[in-house]
């Protein structure tokens, strides 16, 4: 709406436009995806805890990643922001990823095999993830710090109360590794495993349709090819859970209801 404000200077009148109803409103801020949960179960050094963790990690939109092209007049690797690269149908290598990567020489697109930035835990990630990656835990020791991985990588320390219970909050934006679709161990000050799970994730960059059959977990987990494998998984195949390839997959993971991982 068009406001007017009368100023007089000595005989002359001026006036002040103001075009406030022109302005163009604030844009709303991008919405966040919703969390996955996952169980933490306990080994045999835990007793009866329990725990879980929840996840709603995504790329920084403002960050670009390699991006895998096959369309027509577009080939081959491009650095381009996550929702570009979707949205031209290519497939995301993930945070930290670049066409400019030491690949021999080689277009890290030319044979893809899974993805070409394994993070080891250094710097090289941070900002460019944002949400969050919540642990929680139960009936674990009381007053006491324990360590959290994911994978291979410390993320952090978890302290519980008198009661045995902790929760621990990372922030996207400060974590050095991804933890989508990866295994996530809570450790005691010994190094002893306490509580594990898997986060599976259909985001999961170069994620693999992995077939699981084990106490409190089974059929098809979005997980990283070797977080998959790790935990006893077998490949469906397929790249993706969205139709569960666990049954009757070509890999025979879960052929007629059985486990070829069992005897």
């Amino acid at each position: 709406m068009m406001q007017h404000r009368f100023v007089t200077w000595g005989a002359v009148t001026l006036v002040a436009v103001t075009l406030g109803g022109l302005l163009p409103a604030a844009a709303p801020a991008a919405q966040r995806r919703n969390s996955i949960t996952a169980v933490l179960h306990p080994t045999a050094a835990a007793g009866n805890a329990s725990g879980e963790v929840e996840e709603n990690i995504e790329n920084n939109p403002a960050a670009t990643i390699a991006c895998c092209l096959a369309n027509p007049g577009e080939q081959g690797c491009n650095d381009l922001r996550s929702a570009d690269c979707t949205a031209a149908g290519g497939r995301d290598l993930g945070p930290g990823s670049t066409c400019d990567m030491p690949q021999g020489g080689q277009d890290p697109c030319g044979d893809f095999q899974g993805c070409t930035n394994e993070p080891d835990g250094s710097n090289e990630l941070r900002g460019l993830l944002r949400g969050r990656l919540t642990v929680k835990v139960r009936r674990l020791a009381p007053r006491a710090k324990f360590r959290v991985f994911v994978g291979d990588v410390r993320i952090g320390t978890l302290k519980t109360s008198a009661a045995g219970r902790g929760r621990k909050r990372f922030r996207g934006r400060k974590l050095t590794v991804d933890p989508r679709g990866k295994r996530i161990v809570v450790a005691n000050a010994g190094g002893t495993a306490v509580l594990t799970g898997v986060t599976s994730d259909p985001t999961t960059p170069c994620g693999v349709a992995c077939c699981l059959n084990m106490p409190g977990q089974q059929g098809c987990a979005d997980l990283a090819a070797a977080d998959c494998a790790a935990v006893g998984g077998i490949d469906a195949g397929t790249g993706s859970c969205n139709v569960d390839p666990c049954v009757s997959s070509v890999s025979g993971a879960f052929l007629d209801g059985v486990d070829p991982l069992l005897p």
